[in-house]
C-alpha cells in the first residue's frame, strides 16, 4: 500500500507542478488529507435564518433576474483549501490519518492554481441542546487563472461571487452518520447558539453525482461506513470564534477553521478497465491450460 501511495504521490507531483487550465488529477484508489482555511457565520437565533448573499449571475450585476440565490441557513461560509495530501488508513472503513507526506497540492503554487467553494443550508436542530445541525451542502471548485483572498472576504456578494466562480470539481451533500439520530448531519460538541469561543464539529459528507464535476465520480467511493450507510468525506474540524474578521452581523457570529477533511478515491474508470481485461485475461489462459490436459 505504502508503495502505491508513494508512487501516486510522486506522478501526481509532477501534474501540481505545471500550470493547466484543466483541474489536476487526483490521485486513484488513495486516501486523501484535505485542509482548509474558512469563513463563516454562525446563526444564535435559529428561530431566524440567515440571509445567504446571492452571487451574482452572468451578466455580473448583483441583484438582477440571473443571480444565484442561495437562500436562508444557520450557517453558512467560503473557504480555501491549503494544501492536500495522502494520508493513511488508521481505522477500516473509519479514520484517515494525516501520514506527514509532503502535499501534492499546495494552495496557490504552480501557476496560482486554487481550489475554493461556499457551504450552505445549513439548519441548526432546534432539540434544544444547539449542537445538532441537519441538511447542508459544499460546491467545491478550482481556478489557475483567478485569484481568491480569504483574509478579505467578508459576508457580501462579492465575497459569494468570487468563491463560486471556476470550473465546478464537486458538489457535496452533507449526510447522517455523525450521531444516532438521522436528521443529524453535523455535530458540535458545544452550544453554537451561544458566545462560545471555539467548539469542535463532526459529519459526514456524500458526492452529489447528479450535480457533476470533474472530482465527482473519483471521491464518490462510499468508503466511510456509518450507522445509516456509506459515506464519502468525513470532516472533523476545530472552529475557533473571530470577532475580527467582519462576519459578525446581529445575530450572526463570525468564526474560522483550518482542519483537516479526509476522504477516499477510487480507481478511475480506465483503471477498472485495465483491471477486467486482466482478469479475462487469466480466466482465458486457464481454460486454455484445461483444454489442453
Amino acid at each position: 500500500m505504502k508503495k502505491v501511495l508513494a508512487l501516486s504521490a510522486m506522478a501526481f507531483l509532477c501534474v501540481a507542478g505545471t500550470a493547466s487550465a484543466a483541474p489536476i488529477a487526483l490521485p486513484s484508489d488513495t486516501p486523501l488529507v484535505i485542509k482548509f482555511s474558512n469563513r463563516e457565520q454562525i446563526n444564535t437565533n435559529i428561530a431566524v435564518d440567515l440571509d445567504v448573499p446571492n452571487a451574482k449571475g452572468a451578466d455580473g450585476i448583483a441583484g438582477t433576474g440571473d443571480d444565484i440565490v442561495y437562500g436562508g441557513a444557520d450557517n453558512w461560509g467560503v473557504f480555501v483549501v491549503q494544501t492536500i495530501s495522502t494520508g493513511d488508513i488508521s481505522g477500516n472503513h473509519t479514520a484517515i490519518s494525516d501520514s506527514g507526506n509532503p502535499p501534492f497540492f499546495v494552495n496557490g503554487q504552480a501557476g496560482g492554481n486554487q481550489i475554493y467553494g461556499i457551504f450552505y443550508d445549513v439548519q441548526v436542530l432546534n432539540d434544544g441542546t444547539g449542537q445538532n445541525a441537519t441538511g447542508g451542502h459544499i460546491d467545491l471548485y478550482w481556478s489557475d487563472t483567478l485569484s481568491v483572498n480569504l483574509t478579505s472576504a467578508l459576508p457580501d456578494v462579492d465575497t459569494v461571487t468570487a468563491f463560486t466562480a471556476g470550473t465546478l470539481l464537486a458538489r457535496i451533500d452533507f449526510a447522517s452518520g455523525a450521531t444516532a439520530n438521522p436528521l443529524v448531519t453535523i455535530r458540535s460538541n458545544t452550544d453554537v447558539t451561544t458566545l462560545q469561543t471555539n467548539g469542535h464539529a463532526s459529519s459526514f459528507g456524500n458526492i452529489n453525482v447528479a450535480g457533476g464535476g470533474a472530482w465527482a465520480s473519483v471521491l464518490n467511493s462510499d468508503w466511510f461506513i456509518t450507522a445509516f450507510g456509506t459515506r464519502d468525506i468525513n470532516f472533523e474540524n476545530d472552529f475557533k470564534r473571530a470577532p475580527t474578521i467582519g462576519w459578525d452581523s446581529g445575530a450572526a457570529l463570525g468564526f474560522t477553521s483550518s482542519d483537516p477533511v479526509t476522504a477516499v478515491t477510487i480507481p478511475e474508470p480506465a483503471s477498472l478497465t485495465l483491471l477486467g481485461l486482466g482478469l479475462a485475461g487469466v480466466a482465458a489462459r486457464r481454460r486454455k491450460a484445461l483444454a489442453n490436459r
